[in-house]
């Protein structure tokens, strides 16, 4: 097994396919478990007789030392002992060079940044050899949207190599745990030697915007644009320069966006800034032009872009369209209780009360108490 991981190692260390390769390593580790789970009733019976030792549970193992301490060690993490797994591993440092797997290093290096020691971790990490590793996973992570598994690999990214990727990635991380202040240090540091690639600066824009420090978005949102000019970039541009009341700026920017869209996703979240752009500017039927299109060409089953469409036939005077518009959008929304999204609901009931549709409207609220009791607005008009 071990060579089979040492080997696994290697090939992560090359430019072959992170994902495939995380897997595989994914599967080694599982392989580790079930190793472990399998000499369950050995590793007891040893204890028994020889002590609880690492050294007595390699005596008795057809495994190598390296690999029976791994095992043990293995054993001891599972059930939350960090502490004598650490012991156990370290133990293993001692023995000679040849025993050393690579695949026990990776095991002392989590380990150590599960008891929040971050320096000897580092240390581990560079030692091994295996000190892009962390960055492949956290990246993995951010990108399959887990941060409890983020939260293991990301964290410690300075600290086992200062460079402006670890920092991104640092700093993605904690942006999306709403770690702001933090997040912007590790963003700062990532982009002062003016090496930050679009998607950090991109992030670093989002965060400021979450800020409404909208200035300081606006000229990070321009770098990112400068080195790669995705629509999803531009279209932040542009509802960043909108806040700014720069509306003649926001709409070249998201008229570069329609036109530079190579995909269907990219010509509808394009249509559907525009659209926005057209109903705040008072121009209805040029937006529900937009709109129409982001929902057609997209697919769209987006709330907010068929709430959009129904203020837009609101302001036209289409009350039936309206009404099937804010349908459509609410019931993709399920029975969420943010706030936020509670709107979508308030906003219909009270254009159903401005028509005169009382027990429509009613059952609007009713459903609205009925997914947050506390909500005072939906009370007061159902007493």
């Amino acid at each position: 097994m071990e060579n089979t991981v040492n080997d696994l190692f290697a090939r992560l260390k090359s430019k072959q396919s992170y994902p495939q390769l995380i897997l595989a390593i994914a599967v080694g580790i599982l392989a580790v478990s079930s190793v472990a789970s399998s000499l369950e009733s050995n590793l007891d019976n040893v204890r028994a007789w020889h002590g609880d030792s690492a050294e007595s549970i390699g005596l008795v193992t057809p495994h190598s030392f390296a690999t029976s301490y791994l095992i043990y060690a293995d054993k001891k993490a599972r059930r939350g002992d960090f502490a004598s797994a650490e012991s156990i591993l370290s133990a293993a440092l001692e023995r000679p060079t040849q025993e050393r797997s690579s695949f026990w290093m990776f095991h002392l290096a989590r380990i150590l940044s599960k008891q929040g020691k971050s320096v000897e971790a580092s240390t581990i990490w560079r030692e091994s050899g295996l000190a892009t590793i962390p960055s492949r996973f956290c990246e993995f992570s951010l990108r399959e949207g887990n941060l409890e598994q983020a939260s293991d690999w990301c964290y410690d990214l300075p600290a086992i190599v200062p460079n402006v990727e670890n920092y991104c990635l640092h700093a993605e991380y904690l942006r999306r745990s709403q770690k702001y202040a933090e997040a912007e240090i590790s963003f700062a540091l990532a982009i002062a030697t003016d090496l930050a690639p679009a998607e950090c600066l991109a992030n670093f824009g989002r965060l400021l915007y979450v800020g409404r420090r909208y200035v300081e978005a606006v000229k990070i949102f321009e770098k990112a644009v400068t080195r790669d000019p995705q629509v999803a970039y531009l279209v932040e541009l542009g509802n960043t320069l909108l806040r700014l009341e720069r509306v003649e700026y926001a709409l070249n920017v998201l008229e570069s966006a329609y036109t530079r869209s190579a995909t269907p996703k990219d010509r509808a979240i394009a249509a559907a800034a525009l659209g926005s752009v057209h109903y705040r500017e008072g121009n209805y039927l040029g937006a529900r032009s937009y709109i129409e299109e982001a929902i057609y060409v997209g697919n769209s089953v987006d709330p907010s872009t068929y709430r959009m469409l129904a203020r837009i036939e609101r302001q036209l005077q289409n009350s039936e369209s309206s009404i099937v518009a804010y349908r459509k959008a609410i019931s993709g929304l399920g029975n969420n209780p943010d706030p936020l999204l509670l709107a979508y609901r308030h906003e219909l009931a009270e254009y159903l009360v401005e028509l005169g549709r009382y027990y429509e409207a009613q059952a609007i609220f009713r459903e609205i108490i009925s997914i947050a009791p506390g909500d005072e607005r939906a009370r007061e008009v159902l007493r």
